[in-house]
């Protein structure tokens, strides 16, 4: 379960900024197009620093608004309002260094390094992580070089290292069969990362949320480092 922020710290920085107050503020501004999103996203997110919740800031971008999560960046996908997840993308890594001899030319979905959500209200959701957890080459697997292409060569073998969350290696799962192998890995956590994962949150493990909640009974506006006009 991810840390949630202290108490004492997350009431400190939320503030009430009163609707019908005469301050003029940011965080209520429509922002221009920003899919997902039809109108101004809703709390927790925020175009603005200092407005919404500190880890759900988003950039407007086409075709996707993204957000970053421990300095991967991610386009967000979808949202359904009054829900507790999202569906996200990792943005392509770039295969000229890194990926150089180890996965084709083109952009891949697959990060340089684990999918991190650590220190996060964040975490994978059961199903994604339940698809990876299941998945294996197929034998023989064709495995790259392991000195040239370490990540590659890990995450054929054990493809659930893909998340730094997770649910144990596929030889935890005894009980598979070869129904269920993949011939090339690499293509399908490709695709599998371009539909998106799951992850979700818990409002009630985060004193952020619970501290909105009170501000918008109030008839407030919930940020956490608004600099007034």
């Amino acid at each position: 379960m991810p840390p949630r922020p202290p108490p004492h710290l997350a009431a400190a920085v939320l503030l009430l900024i009163f609707a019908t107050g005469t301050t003029g503020h940011t965080c209520s501004t429509p922002p221009s197009p920003c899919p997902p999103f039809a109108s101004t996203p809703p709390f927790p997110f925020s175009l603005s620093p200092g407005c919404g919740h500190p880890s759900f800031h988003i950039k407007c971008a086409t075709p996707r608004a993204t957000i970053s999560i421990n300095n991967l960046t991610f386009s967000l996908l979808r949202f359904e309002p009054n829900s507790t997840s999202l569906l996200l993308s990792p943005q392509s890594a770039d295969t000229t260094t890194t990926h150089r001899n180890c996965t084709p030319s083109r952009p891949l979905s697959i990060p340089t390094k684990p999918i991190n959500l650590s220190a996060s209200p964040f975490h994978v959701s059961d199903s994604s992580c339940s698809r990876l957890s299941v998945l294996k080459p197929c034998p023989p697997p064709n495995l790259p070089n392991s000195s040239h292409c370490s990540w590659q060569y890990k995450l054929i073998k054990d493809p659930v290292q893909l998340l730094h969350e997770s649910w144990g290696s596929a030889s935890t799962h005894p009980q598979l069969s070869e129904q269920g192998c993949q011939a090339d890995i690499l293509d399908f956590l490709d695709n599998f990362l371009t539909w998106g994962i799951e992850i979700e949150w818990d409002e009630n493990q985060d004193t952020y949320f619970s501290k909105c909640k009170d501000c918008q009974s109030k008839s407030g506006v919930c940020a956490y480092n608004l600099h007034f006009l």
